[in-house]
C-alpha cells in the first residue's frame, strides 16, 4: 500500500473526475486554523439521509441528523406513516396513549403514556340516608330523583386538607379546583321481588340537566334471596370551571318487571370519592 504525503502542498487537495480533469472536488483546510486535528472516515456509505457526526476526537460516524439552535418555519413532522407520525406545531399532536394519560419518565430514562397516580388531594363523602325508586323507561335528566349526600354531617366527609367539592345543598356540589380528577362511586340497589333491569346508568350532570358522566350497568336479574348488590365504578374526567354546580342521578332502559316490582336505590350505602390528578 502506498502513502501519498501531501503535508508540503500549500493549495487545495483536488480529486479528478476522470484522467482527462475535466472536473474536480477540493479540498482544503480553513485559513484561521490553529492546531492539527484527523478526521477518520466510516467504515461504509450508510443509508439514504444519513449525516456524518463526530464523536468529538475526529472520528465521523453515520447518524440521524439533529436541529440544534436553529428555527424550523411550519410543522416539524416525524415518521413515515400516519399512524407513527409526530406533529409538532402550536400544539403537540402525539399518537398511542389514552386520553387523560401523561408521559411519564421511567427507571432507565425512557418515558410511556401511563394514567397518573392521585397526589394527595382527595374527597369522599357518603349518602344520606335516603332509598329512592329508580325510574323506568330512560327518564330524562330533568326529571330523575337526584342522589342526596350528608354534605352537613363532619363523619359522612373524608378529605384531604384541601377540600376539593363544595356544597350548595345536600344533591348539588361544585369542584373547588380544575384539573384532572379521578371520579369513583360505590352504591347499593335493592330489587323488590325479583324484578329484571337492563341498562341502568349512573349520571353526573350539571344544572343545566347535561350528562357530564355516565356510569352504564347491566343486570340480568335478582332473586329474592340474595336482592342487593353494591356496584363500583372509576372514571378520570376533566373539570373546567369552579363555578358549575353538578349533580347525581339515577335511570334505567327498558325493564322487564311486573307491577310492583324494580330496583331501589339505598342511598345511605353510596360512597362518591374524587381525586385531583396533577
Amino acid at each position: 500500500m502506498g502513502i501519498l504525503n501531501i503535508s508540503n502542498i500549500h493549495q487545495p487537495l483536488k480529486l479528478f473526475r476522470d484522467i482527462n480533469a475535466s472536473y474536480s472536488v477540493s479540498l482544503q483546510a480553513p485559513n484561521n486554523l490553529s492546531s492539527n486535528y484527523t478526521l477518520t472516515l466510516p467504515s461504509n456509505s450508510s443509508n439514504e439521509k444519513s449525516v456524518l457526526k463526530t464523536d468529538g476526537s475526529g472520528i465521523l460516524t453515520w447518524g440521524v441528523p439533529n436541529v440544534k439552535g436553529n428555527k424550523i418555519e411550519g410543522d416539524l413532522t416525524i415518521g413515515n406513516y400516519d399512524s407513527d407520525i409526530l406533529t409538532i406545531a402550536s400544539k403537540i399532536i402525539i399518537p398511542y396513549g389514552e386520553k387523560n394519560q401523561v408521559l411519564i419518565k421511567q427507571s432507565d430514562n425512557s418515558i410511556k403514556f401511563e394514567t397518573p397516580t392521585p397526589n394527595n388531594e382527595y374527597y369522599q363523602i357518603k349518602g344520606n340516608i335516603q332509598s329512592f325508586f329508580i325510574q323506568s323507561g330512560s327518564v330524562s335528566i330533568s326529571d330523575q330523583t337526584k342522589w342526596s349526600w350528608g354534605y352537613a354531617i363532619s363523619s359522612n366527609i373524608i378529605r384531604s386538607s384541601s377540600a376539593l367539592l363544595s356544597w350548595n345543598s345536600s344533591t348539588e356540589f361544585t369542584f373547588n379546583k380544575t384539573g384532572i380528577y379521578r371520579i369513583s362511586i360505590r352504591h347499593s340497589l335493592e330489587a323488590v321481588l325479583a324484578g329484571h333491569l337492563r341498562d341502568m346508568s349512573c349520571i353526573m350532570s350539571n344544572t343545566s340537566n347535561t350528562s357530564i358522566l355516565t356510569f352504564s350497568q347491566h343486570f340480568r336479574s335478582f332473586v329474592t334471596s340474595d336482592h342487593e348488590v353494591e356496584l363500583f365504578n372509576s372514571r378520570l374526567i376533566e373539570i373546567s370551571s369552579i363555578t358549575t354546580g353538578y349533580r347525581w342521578s339515577c335511570r334505567t332502559g327498558n325493564n322487564s318487571w311486573v307491577s310492583g316490582e324494580g330496583v331501589w336505590h339505598k342511598q345511605d350505602k353510596t360512597y362518591f370519592t374524587v381525586e385531583l390528578i396533577k
